[in-house]
């Protein structure tokens, strides 16, 4: 029984690692500047400005540091910094992932 559990976490760890790794080259196979997506349409940036939000994601370092980074902070919890709304994913994500009503699973689903 134990052999199966550490077989099941072990996949699971393996899965979710292959997600973040999937994720982060989509995010940089995507064309365009990853500091004009986190500013917004239209937002009019100092060099400056543009200056600290990338170095405070990162996007000014090698691919391969950004990768060791990122994987290190997603190790620990840390999802991040949302520019949009001004406050961490962590503390973000867990008010706004709530069930939709349209989704097809009955309600004894969830609790």
């Amino acid at each position: 029984m134990i052999r199966w559990i550490l077989r099941r976490l072990g996949a699971a760890l393996l899965v979710m690692w292959g997600a973040a790794t999937a994720t982060f080259l989509a995010v940089q196979a995507v064309p365009g500047d990853v500091v004009d997506a986190l500013l917004g349409p239209g937002t009019v940036a100092t060099p400056e400005l543009r200056a600290q939000v990338a170095a405070d994601i990162g996007v000014d370092r090698p691919l391969a540091e950004q990768y060791l980074v990122r994987m290190g902070h997603l190790l620990i919890g840390d999802l991040g910094y949302s520019y949009r709304l001004g406050e961490p994913v962590s503390e973000v994500w867990p008010a706004r992932s709530h069930r939709p009503s349209n989704w097809p699973w009955p309600r004894c689903c969830w609790r």
